[in-house]
């Protein structure tokens, strides 16, 4: 009836999502999500954990990985897919990481497991230990314009 009506979920009865959005005069408008999760084949995925499930294995395996990324590209299938950018410990040793972490991720659900492999040798975080997630992925899109 032309207004928002409390869910009795929590207290004060809001439903807290990990969307953003606005109310307009069309009604609400779903702008994206806050929190660096996206939607891959009807899952939600959350690419930092993902990172540091990677990471950890990558680890235990003794893989000489030195950084990962994971970005999302639009599927027209899917929604989105991952594709993970990868910056080797040692340079010569990229197509052989890229195996091992393709082999470490073989048996991750279709929606977590990357699609696309990319080395990457300049992968770093910024000096704070963040990463500037669309630098990268400008990098990406120039990557895959060719």
């Amino acid at each position: 009836a032309g207004r928002l009506q409390p869910l009795p979920l929590q207290p004060g009865g809001w439903w807290r999502s990990g969307d953003a959005g606005r109310l307009g005069a069309e009604g609400l408008e779903v702008l994206g999500r806050l929190d660096g999760a996206l939607h891959s084949g009807g899952e939600t995925v959350f690419p930092e954990r993902l990172e540091e499930r990677l990471q950890e294995q990558a680890a235990r395996a003794g893989a000489g990985l030195e950084a990962l990324l994971l970005l999302a590209r639009p599927d027209p299938e899917w929604g989105e897919h991952l594709v993970a950018l990868v910056r080797p410990r040692q340079a010569g040793e990229g197509a052989e990481l890229l195996g091992a972490l393709q082999a470490l991720t073989a048996a991750w659900p279709p929606a977590e497991r990357p699609r696309h492999w990319h080395l990457c040798p300049s992968l770093a975080p910024t000096a704070a230990g963040k990463w500037e997630r669309g630098r990268w992925q400008r990098w990406l899109d120039s990557l895959e314009a060719f």
